[in-house]
């Protein structure tokens, strides 16, 4: 029975070819937009589940207040791990981390710029599981200048030699000696490093000062250990070792308790490792995180489009019943029960899911690269040995083939055999008002999808056009300023004898994705921690002002004529504000420009002299508000930005290029522009916008598919009415013009359901943003058109196949 059923599907998909190929290649393509969307949310949840000990693993938060000021991240204190080790039994292990970002590593002749680089304590391989290939995991990191490579840094530096033992030079200026070589991570964890050096290599992470949170902190707790009961425990560390520090530093004669009835106190908690890829987003959190909204979202999104081919497969199904009809009531007449009738048209349902799975995964071989690119992804399917693929692509067959042949199985296995022999089946006002139904589902989903396409890259726009209070456009960077040393003045003097270079300042401090430092400031009162003021602190040079057009609206420029420049300080309009400054010229302000240490507390201590105001300008994304900010001249050699006149961007980058070989760099050399590095801060929003674009141009295209295989049958089934009204003197237009409205009335519709919809998606999604712009309705008039013409040009070339019929032929059995 069952090898009958297959062949008679196989018999009916070869006879209905057209309406077959249309089945395939709608479901096809929802499956493996379904897929993409699948495999890309599985990747996001299973971050870090591959560390053994994941369930014990925690990253140590930090919460910070002293008067106005509040700091909650992942960044802790340089003593933290150490204390947790050494004074709690409920810890197995703690690591320390320190972020470096990129380092330039040499070997021989050879000088490659290597990524994710990171010093860390000793006990790294303890708490995750890195798989070593050589060396000892507990001897690895346990001295200074010491370092442990993946496999891949390994191969590129060493080839097939033993790298053990052997040095690489980091930076051009330290020299490590490799200890161990490890698997390449998987790019799934939040914690994903190449190379890792020994934290004794960093002076920062000896001293002992609790007032600063600088290092990630993990702990690994102990089998059995309550984590609430030991984050309880933790609080006695801030009366113990911080509110000394703050009494030495700062003149706290509070208690731990006052302070905190005060507003001022430091205290912990814990982030599950699994937690972290997907939780909160905290400020100079350094990993790469995700974001649950997004993945609800994109989840629906896929089961949306899978709704949608799957509708396409019953629409079709529901409206050519009658052409089976007569099959059925013979099956009926010659003893078939209901359920082998159903069994029948599920199987030919299955039938034409397995061949569109089949076509799906090339589609998905093809795709999976372009998708990889706009979602920032690394996939890879393994079709063969991953049982959880295997099982993932077996359970999308059976579902969408159940869910697609369900309706239409049931509703022509119940047609009445007396009724349909005698030839006068009409499938009825419900059959047609269900299909109507859906394909209005289908396009509400398509024109939802479009406007928050259009809303998503409005804003986007909006970002790119704002006044951002500096100037981004025509700004060339230099990256790696500081592998220069002591000859980016040299470089600088250099590249401003070009004649289309208006100025150059070397800082890592931009009004764009960079250097970061918060820093506590205090004006002219007491220096008490509740007079603070936290705020970023950027070194920069003399032209930095100038390079950026960042406008001074009060006092003056720094200027190298003005010895004690070097002990002045420039601050933005917020900042003055913070202080209580009404008019901060002359003012002084007071912060810790070097660290502190226990034996000296006023160590590093400056008191420097307001000298200008500066506007405020968005040196984050606009979904922050503009904070306090102050800039000194100091060094801070991270890029040299060059900004020149338009139309010379080639020949500055050869020039620039030739100036770096001449002063001796030694590193590669690599640029960007300030506007690129400007549009980092809205990586994950012009992804979320290229996903929603693509899943909007497949949903109508799926749509469209339908909407044109049910167009042609609909015209089939009333060529003889066309014949008619052509006999009675209707025009070949007239006759389009019928044949579209019923389908244009439907897209009508779902606009109207579309538009109010969509307000979730503006809410959503621009809550994000502290600037936005105002949506206007010429968004959704655009969006609605867009779908309108689309469906009308989709429909019309079946109505004009229709309206050229000669009625003669149509009508010469009448």
């Amino acid at each position: 029975m069952f090898f009958n059923f297959i062949k008679i599907g196989l018999r009916n998909l070869v006879k209905q070819r057209f309406y077959s190929v249309i089945n395939i290649l709608g479901l096809a393509t929802g499956i493996t937009c379904f897929l993409l969307i699948m495999f890309f949310i599985i990747d996001e949840v299973s971050y870090d589940s591959h560390f053994e000990n994941k369930d014990r693993i925690y990253r140590m938060i930090s919460n910070v207040q002293f008067g106005d000021n509040s700091f909650v991240g992942p960044l802790s204190p340089a003593p933290f791990a150490d204390v947790l080790m050494r004074e709690y039994p409920e810890v197995e292990s703690a690591l320390r981390l320190s972020y470096s970002g990129d380092f330039f590593v040499k070997r021989e002749d050879q000088n490659l710029k290597e990524k994710h680089v990171i010093y860390a304590d000793s006990t790294f391989f303890d708490i995750f599981s890195y798989e070593i290939i050589k060396g000892e995991a507990k001897t690895a990191l346990n001295r200074p200048n010491t370092i442990a490579i993946c496999e891949s840094v390994a191969k590129r530096h060493f080839g097939d030699e033993d790298p053990i033992g052997q040095t690489l030079i980091m930076d051009n200026t330290r020299k490590c000696e490799v200890t161990a070589v490890f698997k390449d991570p998987k790019k799934n964890a939040h914690v994903f490093y190449n190379i890792l050096i020994s934290m004794s290599s960093r002076e920062e992470a000896q001293n002992g000062v609790w007032l600063s949170n600088n290092f990630p902190t993990y702990v690994l707790l102990k089998e059995g250990t309550d984590p609430e009961a030991f984050l309880e425990k933790t609080q006695q560390i801030s009366e113990k070792y911080v509110y000394p520090q703050a009494k030495q530093f700062m003149g706290v004669e509070e208690t731990v308790d006052e302070a905190g009835k005060k507003g001022s106190m430091m205290t912990f908690d814990m982030q599950p490792i699994t937690d972290i890829h997907l939780g909160r987003n905290f400020e100079f959190d350094y990993t790469s995180t995700g974001n649950t909204t997004y993945i609800y979202l994109f989840g629906a999104v896929a089961c949306f489009i899978l709704i949608i081919a799957c509708i396409n497969f019953m629409n079709l199904a529901t409206a050519r019943s009658a052409t089976r009809a007569k099959e059925v009531g013979i099956r009926k007449v010659l003893g078939s029960f209901k359920k082998q009738l159903i069994g029948q048209f599920l199987t030919e349902s299955m039938l034409i899911t397995a061949f569109a799975m089949v076509l799906s995964l090339g589609l998905l071989e093809l795709s999976l690269p372009f998708f990889n690119e706009i979602s920032g992804k690394s996939l890879s399917i393994d079709y063969l040995t991953n049982i959880n693929t295997i099982l993932v692509l077996i359970g999308v067959w059976i579902i969408v083939g159940l869910l697609a042949g369900s309706y239409p199985a049931f509703y022509i296995s119940k047609f009445d055999p007396a009724v349909v022999l005698k030839g006068s089946l009409y499938s009825g006002k419900r059959g047609a008002f269900l299909r109507k139904g859906l394909v209005v589902f289908q396009f509400t989903i398509s024109i939802f999808l479009l406007i928050g396409t259009a809303i998503i890259y409005k804003q986007l726009q909006f970002v790119q056009n704002t006044e951002l209070g500096f100037h981004k456009d025509q700004i060339l960077l230099i990256n790696d300023a500081w592998s220069l040393d002591d000859k980016t003045k040299t470089f600088k003097k250099e590249i401003e004898k070009e004649p289309y270079v208006k100025s150059a300042s070397v800082t890592g401090y931009l009004p764009v994705q960079s250097w970061r430092s918060n820093t506590a400031f205090w004006g002219e009162g007491p220096l008490l921690d509740d007079n603070a003021i936290l705020m970023q602190s950027w070194n920069v040079d003399y032209d930095y002002l100038n390079t950026m057009g960042i406008k001074l609206i009060k006092g003056r420029n720094f200027d190298r004529d003005h010895a004690t420049d070097t002990a002045a300080v420039i601050i933005n309009e917020t900042a003055a504000k913070r202080l209580g400054y009404k008019n901060p010229i002359g003012k002084t302000v007071r912060t810790y420009i070097d660290m502190p240490t226990p034996e000296n507390p006023m160590h590093g201590l400056a008191k420097m002299e307001v000298i200008g105001v500066v506007k405020d300008f968005h040196y984050q994304s606009l979904k922050e508000q503009i904070g306090p900010l102050a800039m000194r001249i100091d060094d801070a050699n991270g890029y040299i930005a060059i900004k020149y006149q338009t139309g010379h961007t080639q020949d500055l980058i050869k020039a620039s290029e030739k100036v770096w070989q001449k002063v001796g760099a030694g590193n590669p050399f690599s640029y960007t522009f300030m506007d690129d590095q400007f549009m980092e801060f809205y990586n994950r929003e012009i992804r979320v916008g290229k996903i929603f674009l693509g899943f909007s141009i497949v949903a109508i295209v799926i749509g469209c598919l339908g909407l044109f295989a049910l167009s042609a049958f609909t015209a089939q089934q009333k060529t003889k009415e066309m014949g008619i009204r052509k006999v009675m003197g209707a025009s070949t237009k007239d006759i389009i013009i019928l044949l579209t409205k019923e389908f244009s009335k439907l897209v009508a519709i779902a606009f109207v359901i579309a538009v109010p919809c969509s307000f979730f998606i503006k809410n959503w999604w621009m809550s994000d943003f502290k600037y936005q712009i105002d949506i206007g309705v010429e968004i959704y008039i655009y969006a609605g058109l867009i779908t309108f013409v689309i469906a009308w040009l989709t429909t019309s070339f079946q109505s004009l196949k229709a309206a050229m019929v000669n009625p003669a032929r149509s009508l010469k059995y009448e």
